[in-house]
């Protein structure tokens, strides 16, 4: 039975954010976020860790500041992107 209402959940769920922009933006640009995401987290989390005189386990800890780091992660891998298309982007198999 609680199978069920996690499939059901699911499902729901699905069809809620099936036309999300957001999602669809960050579904395309999946390999490049793969690729590129580590690096670019981790000098978010130091470069927090520098500005509030915290370690970076603190910072990591932190729901918010945490939070805020994948945002700002995800928009900077979205800025990478952008940036690989118009000058090459043969590496991420478009053609023009």
């Amino acid at each position: 039975m609680t199978a069920l209402i996690g499939i059901a959940g699911m499902i729901l769920i699905s069809q809620l954010i099936n036309k999300s922009k957001i999602l669809q933006h960050f579904g395309r640009i999946s390999l490049l976020i793969l690729c590129i995401h580590g690096p670019v987290y981790r000098i978010m989390v130091k470069i927090v860790s520098i500005a509030l005189h915290k370690g970076t386990d603190a910072v990591r800890e932190n729901f918010l500041l945490a939070m805020m780091i994948v945002s700002v992660t995800l928009a900077v891998c979205s800025m990478v992107y952008e940036v690989i298309i118009r000058i090459t982007p043969w590496m991420l198999g478009k053609h023009d």
